[in-house]
């Protein structure tokens, strides 16, 4: 069926060249070069222009055939072959194992995936060759239409009045129906303006497109189209990357989240550091359960060795520079004062002063709140 198949559309596109080259009545000189700058005829110009086109065509069959080939050597080895053809590292990794004679037991499989890949090089190839003989195209980029693009080489390259043009356009055959990386070939020849459209760099061909706009008119299926291999190849090679790009972007959901959880806790981590670079650390109590426990030297005024986790308290000085001590908390009545050790490096009155006008809620407001920031002290209270 593919053989049939691909010789109608290899006829079909030969028609639609004939028809391309034939448009306009002006009279070829034998031999004459055309304006667009090769000795060749404009027939004979738009005949590699769709010769490309078929061989496209065929490249997708080919990668088609190679998708299916890959689905078989992931069933067969369980390791999977990536995108619509080898890259050049899965390529030597294969070619390594059929020449050490390692997975014996896949080795035709694994010729058949080298041979259907030295097929789809020798197309790429051929159709380089066949491209080089031509003029350079137009890739089509977002906006772009057929129109456009014509009007532009006749004026601007091949010098026609915009009425020139535009007679000339009106005989040959433009699509509406062109996406990114479509290149569009112009060719112009003692009056007469060929033109075609080939796939390039888009993920969809330009035949393809037309065939499925012609269903959503009609609201019928072409029985004949719908059996043409390459179309059937490029549905193929379309859902693969579908399937392949959905993959990623689950991938890349799942790395969101994480990126996301990160940043979270990276900023709950900065919050605190911040807190506690900007805050006060202080430990508090009477004078008589500070030297009981060791934290004051007798006589009351000198700070022991002490482990940093003593400082329970703190004090955001960005919010907030006055510490409030309740008599009630020390067992006690009423606070006749309260001091601030080391002694000598935080001065009352001066870094500091002690509000014990009501006795029973003393306050002790902090100046100069940069020599507390992130530091910490013992309060004394008496």
């Amino acid at each position: 069926m593919r053989t049939t198949t691909t010789v109608w559309l290899g006829m079909m596109m030969a028609t639609i060249g004939l028809l391309l080259a034939g448009c306009g009545t002006a009279e070829e000189e034998p031999g004459s070069v055309s304006p667009s700058g090769t000795p060749e005829t404009l027939g004979g110009q738009m005949a590699d222009a769709n010769q490309i086109t078929a061989m496209e065509g065929q490249l997708k069959e080919e990668q088609a055939d190679y998708l299916r080939l890959a689905e078989q050597y992931k069933e067969a080895t369980g390791e999977s072959l990536k995108g619509i053809e080898l890259s050049p590292e899965e390529a030597k990794v294969l070619s390594e194992k059929l020449a050490n004679e390692e997975d014996v037991t896949y080795e035709g499989l694994i010729k058949d995936i080298i041979a259907k890949q030295e097929n789809i090089d020798n197309l790429r190839a051929e159709m380089e060759e066949l491209k080089s003989r031509l003029p350079l195209p137009v890739t089509v980029q977002r906006g772009d239409t057929h129109y456009g693009i014509a009007m532009d080489y006749l004026t601007n390259q091949i010098g026609l009045t915009e009425e020139e043009a535009k007679k000339a356009i009106e005989k040959a055959l433009i699509t509406d129906r062109l996406v990114p990386g479509h290149e569009i070939w112009n060719f112009y020849e003692n009056g007469v303006y060929g033109t075609a459209v080939t796939q390039g760099s888009a993920r969809v061909s330009p035949y393809f497109l037309n065939v499925q706009y012609e269903k959503k008119i009609t609201g019928e299926r072409d029985a004949a189209l719908d059996q043409a291999a390459h179309l059937q190849a490029e549905l193929e090679i379309l859902e693969h990357q579908r399937d392949e790009l959905t993959a990623e972007l689950e991938q890349l959901e799942i790395l969101h989240e994480e990126v996301v959880t990160e940043r979270d806790v990276l900023h709950e981590e900065n919050v605190v550091m911040e807190t506690h670079m900007s805050s006060a650390h202080y430990y508090v109590d009477t004078q008589a359960n500070l030297r009981a426990d060791g934290v004051v030297k007798v006589g009351g005024k000198k700070l022991k060795d002490y482990d940093p986790a003593l400082f329970i308290y703190e004090v955001d000085l960005r919010e907030e520079d006055t510490i409030i001590l309740a008599a009630s908390a020390f067992g006690k009545k009423n606070i006749i004062g309260a001091e601030l050790l080391p002694k000598e490096l935080y001065i009352k009155n001066q870094d500091y002063t002690v509000d014990t006008s009501n006795k029973q809620r003393t306050s002790i407001r902090l100046y100069n709140t940069h020599k507390f920031e992130n530091q910490n002290f013992v309060i004394v209270v008496r």
